[in-house]
Order: structure tokens, then sequence, then C-alpha cells
């Protein structure tokens, strides 16, 4: 029998994108879910998961923007949410922040309409996979960590909209119960699916402010999946943004079960640790001694030099464990290059095609066309400390080393 895992899914407003596109790899690896609990737009993409409306969920987010959550002037939201602020036009921004205070808040009417349009509560209370999500009630002033068949008849969508409810949102006069978002109490309720019976949990993280209960219980499976790179901010609800957090989410969930090796890029058919070692083998003497001289090492024989002094300093320098495998050095000293080169990171290379392409910018294009504001900061402090981070440096190490069979 299949193992059946407990999906959590982390608040995280707009960010939300990412979460479908986890759930798309999840997919097609044939992922069994038993229970999905959520916080906030968690909960949402949870109630997507239980009723099995793959489609609905990834048109909903591919075509994402804050009309479908708020009211008013979406331009001006925009602007201020993603700070886009032209002071030339200060008092539009103005006139928007003091119409919202007057209107107590934003309407969020939009958002429930949507819930009730995808909802469909017996779908949902007949659906194999279990529902649970986090709220907090402002009128019984205590947390609320609820599975589906714990919630009233009818009330389901009023407890979705509850679990994502921000103070700055507008209340409903109409209300009977008063919520608050679910992030206040447990923004990844992981303990609520274990306490279920769920040992095998898949976590979805969206670096996301709130509060989290961690699970302290040593038999507990956990594979968590978190943005490698930036998801934007919770009030962001922008359609670009949103495709490019569904191919992360699905990239991420990838490497997460070994699809794809790589640091921040994802690679296929990267060869075994002899291929690296060789690469450095293959280094000639006058080249080692090139590759010391950039960082001060030259005293030595030319391969003890390379492997006992430069390559741990490579390791150093790229922020990698001591010890590290040549594999890694030497896959992670071509990322960055990639990275340099402005080479798109959510797609799959084979190592060699992303070598060819980092060469082929290095090799053909002047140096110059490389963005080294790219690079990561540990790489620019390490290089500063010994030579005011010269450009060369790194372009001179990638013609000795990425151009090699």
């Amino acid at each position: 029998m299949a193992k059946k895992y407990a999906i959590v899914l982390e608040g995280g407003g707009g960010k939300g994108g990412y979460q479908i596109g986890v759930w798309k790899a999840l997919r097609e690896l044939g992922i069994e879910i038993g229970a999905v609990a959520g916080t906030s737009v968690g909960a949402l993409n949870a109630a997507f998961i239980v009723q099995d409306k793959y489609d609905e969920a990834y048109e909903l987010w591919y075509n994402m923007n804050s009309q479908l959550v708020f009211t008013g002037d979406s331009k001006t939201y925009n602007d201020l949410v993603s700070f886009k602020i032209d002071l030339r036009d200060w008092e539009r921004y103005t006139d928007y922040l003091i119409a919202t205070l007057k209107n107590r808040g934003l309407n969020i009417e939009p958002l429930y309409e949507l819930i009730l349009y995808h909802l469909d509560e017996k779908l949902i209370r007949e659906s194999p996979i279990e529902f649970g999500l986090v709220t907090v009630s402002l009128t019984d002033k205590k947390a609320i960590e609820v599975f589906v068949d714990q919630i009233p008849e009818g009330e389901i969508a009023n407890y979705l909209v509850g679990s994502s409810f921000l103070p700055m949102f507008k209340l409903s006069n109409g209300d009977d119960k008063k919520f608050l978002d679910g992030g206040f109490y447990d923004n990844l309720p992981v303990n609520m699916v274990y306490k279920r019976g769920y040992k095998d949990i898949i976590t979805v993280e969206m670096k996301s402010l709130g509060l989290k209960k961690s699970l302290r219980a040593k038999d507990a499976n956990i594979i968590s999946i978190v943005p490698s790179g930036d998801v934007g901010t919770t009030l962001e609800f922008n359609q670009e943004r949103s495709r490019n957090n569904m191919r992360m989410g699905y990239f991420d969930a990838m490497k997460a079960f070994g699809k794809y090796e790589g640091f921040d890029y994802f690679l296929e058919e990267v060869p075994e640790e002899d291929y690296f070692l060789n690469i450095l083998l293959e280094l000639d003497e006058t080249q080692i001694a090139e590759m010391g001289r950039e960082i001060g090492l030259t005293s030595g024989s030319s391969k003890r030099l390379l492997l006992e002094r430069i390559i741990p300093e490579f390791a150093r320098l790229f922020n990698l464990d001591q010890n590290a495998s040549y594999k890694d050095i030497v896959v992670r000293f071509v990322e960055l290059l990639a990275a340099a080169a402005n080479i798109e990171r959510l797609q799959s290379y084979t190592f060699r095609e992303l070598r060819k392409e980092v060469f082929n910018i290095i090799e053909n294009e002047h140096p110059g066309s490389l963005d080294f504001s790219k690079l990561p900061d540990f790489l620019k402090k390490s290089l500063l400390i010994k030579h005011s981070f010269k450009k060369n440096l790194v372009v001179n190490w990638a013609k000795i080393i990425v151009d090699r069979e």
C-alpha cells in the first residue's frame, strides 16, 4: 500500500502560487495525500487540494491580481505594496490611504465571493483527503485548530475567510463571529496533522511572518519545501510574481524529492565525483600557479597546492563546508557564474548544458556583460578581503575550469 503524506501549507497571502507549483510536482510524482492542513492562504489552497480542483487553482493563481481579493483602485494598491511609488503621484496615494481608513480597512468582498465560487462543501466533506485549518476567534478569544468534521454545516467558507483575516481588512457587520488570521497562532500547523496520526509530513513554507509551533516528535518524517528565491510579500497579489512563484514551487518540490541536483539551479545528468576530480587534475602547473596567485597562495608543489590549499579555499569562498566534494565545488562555481551571466534559473539543465552556456558567455562576450551584483554577498565579502573584488578574478577561474571535458 502506497505511503500517504499529510501536506502542511504555510500562510503567506499573495505568495500562495508557490504552493500550487508544489502541488503540480506532487501530482507528477504520484504522491498519495491523506490529509492537508493550512493557515490563511494555505487553508485556501488546501481546500483546492481536498476537492482535487487543480485546474481551477492553477487558473486562479496564474491570473492572480489584487482585484480578485480587494475592491478599490488596484493600480494604487499594487504601487504601495510593491514600493513602486512615484512621488509625483503622492496625492493619489494619500487619497487612497485616507479612503481606506474611512472605509475601516480593505474590503475583501471579492475574496469571499471567490471562495464561495470555488467551494463545494459537500465535495470537501466527502473527500477521502482530511482537511484542517487554523484561525483565531476574536469573539471567543481563543485559537481554533479544526478539521472539517469539527466545522458546523454551511460554515466552511466563513472559517476559510476567517483563517485569512488580517487586522487591516474591513469587518462585515453581518458576521456572528469575528475571526483573525491563523498566523497569529500557528502559521504552519504541523502539530495538527501529527496529532491526527500522520508521521510522514510534507511542509510547504513561504518565508512568511507569523508564529510557528515546532513539532517535537522523533518519529515524524518531515520533508520541508522552502522557496529557493524571492517570493514577494504577503500583500503582493501580482500576476507576474505569482507565475514565477508557481514555477519556483514546482522546481523546488522536484528537487526536494531528488529529481534535480544543484544548489540554486536545477540540474539533471550531473556526472559522478571522479569526473570533477579529473577536471581539476587536468589543470597544468601554469594554470594552478595562476589560480594560486589570485588568492595569495604560491608555495608548494602544484598538485598539493591545488588539492590541499586552493580547493579548500574555493570551498570557503563559496560558503561550502570544508568537507565539500569536488563535485560540490565545481557545480557551485558554475552556478555562481550562471547567476552572474543572468542565465534563467527556473528551468532544468543538464550539467553540461549549463556549463556550456556559462562558457559561451565568458568566451564570446565581453566579461563586462557579467552582472557581478548577482553573486551572493558571502562571495563578494570573501573576495573583498584579499582583492578588493576584482571582476577578472572570477572570470580567470572560469576560463581555467569551466571549458574542460
